[in-house]
C-alpha cells in the first residue's frame, strides 16, 4: 500500500497584498484589497498537489488595514431601504460600487473543498461597526454571510448629506450570492420603530396642542399688556374730598374681591375643570 503523501503549513504573511494572495489562490480576480497579515496552520493530503489543496483544512485568522471591498457600497444599500422608510429621494447610484474598509479582523477555519468559514469576523467601515459571520466557497465561487450592525456616529455621505437618525442605530445586513455579484439585504429594525415613534409623536403633539386652544389653556399667546396711563398724564388733581371718597371706594372694592375671589388652581387642576365642564 502506498502512503498518500501530505502537505502540512504553518505559515505567517505579514504585510502581504491579500488581493494578490487571493486571485493566486483562486485564479479568479479578488473583490477584497488591501494590505494585512495572514496566519493559517493546517495541510491536505493527496496523490496530487490539486488534489491536497482540494483536501486542505486548518485555522485561518486574516487582519486588515485599509482596505477595500468591491462590488457592494453598503452605505448606498443602507439608504436605499432608508429611503423606502422616509420616503425620501433615493441615493444615486454609484457606477462603481465599493465600500471602504478601515479594519477588517476575522478567524475561521478552512475546510476541504476549499470552502472558508468564518465564525467571528468584525469589520469598522466609516461611521458603522459590523460583526457577524458566514461562509465562502472558493470552488462554486459563492458566499453567505449575516452581519450585526452599530451605526456609531452620524453618516455624512460624498454628496454632502447626512441622516442624523441613524446614529446609534443597530441594523441587520446579509451578504450572499455569487463572489464577483452578491446581493445585499438590509433590515433597519430600530430606526422603522424610531420612524414610527416619531410620526406618532408628531400627532399626539397636534392633537394636545387642538385640545388646549378648545380649553384655553396652555400654547396661547400671551394677551398683550395694555400700556399703561402716564402718571398725571392729561388729568387734574383730585381734591381733598374726591381723595378722601376714592379711598374709601377702593377699600370697599378690595375688601369685596377679598371676599369673592377664589383660590388660584395649578394647570392641572384648571384643566380638570375645564374638562369637567365640556363633558
Amino acid at each position: 500500500r502506498k502512503d498518500v503523501p501530505r502537505l502540512a503549513l504553518k505559515e505567517k504573511l505579514t504585510g502581504v497584498q491579500v488581493n494578490e494572495l487571493l486571485t493566486a489562490f483562486t485564479g479568479e480576480e479578488a473583490t477584497l484589497i488591501g494590505r494585512g497579515d495572514i496566519t493559517f496552520t493546517g495541510g491536505g493530503n493527496g496523490m496530487t498537489i490539486a488534489t491536497m489543496l482540494d483536501e486542505m483544512k486548518g485555522n485561518l485568522t486574516i487582519d486588515i488595514k485599509d482596505g477595500t471591498y468591491l462590488g457592494t457600497d453598503v452605505w448606498y444599500e443602507v439608504r436605499k431601504v432608508y429611503a423606502r422608510i422616509d420616503k425620501s429621494a433615493p441615493p444615486p447610484e454609484p457606477a462603481e460600487p465599493s465600500t471602504e474598509i478601515q479594519s477588517l479582523s476575522a478567524t475561521g477555519k478552512l475546510k476541504p473543498g476549499m470552502r472558508i468559514q468564518n465564525d467571528s469576523l468584525d469589520v469598522r467601515i466609516p461611521f458603522m461597526r459590523v460583526n457577524g459571520q458566514g461562509e465562502v466557497d472558493l470552488e462554486a465561487e459563492t458566499l453567505a454571510y449575516q452581519f450585526n450592525g452599530k451605526v456609531i456616529e452620524t453618516p455624512v455621505f460624498e454628496d454632502g448629506t447626512d441622516i442624523d437618525k441613524l446614529n446609534g442605530v443597530s441594523l441587520g445586513l446579509g451578504l450572499s450570492g455569487s463572489i464577483d455579484d452578491p446581493s445585499m439585504s438590509v433590515e433597519l429594525g430600530d430606526i422603522l420603530g424610531s420612524v414610527a415613534k416619531s410620526a406618532l409623536d408628531k400627532k399626539k403633539d397636534k392633537a394636545v396642542g387642538r385640545l388646549l386652544d378648545k380649553l384655553g389653556v396652555g400654547g396661547g399667546s400671551e394677551p398683550e399688556a395694555e400700556p399703561e396711563a402716564q402718571d398725571g398724564a392729561g388729568e387734574s388733581a383730585p381734591t381733598g374730598s374726591e381723595t378722601t371718597q376714592l379711598q374709601q371706594d377702593e377699600t370697599r372694592a378690595t375688601d369685596g374681591e377679598q371676599r369673592t375671589q377664589e383660590p388660584e388652581l395649578d394647570p392641572k387642576d384648571e384643566l380638570k375643570k375645564k374638562l369637567r365642564d365640556i363633558f
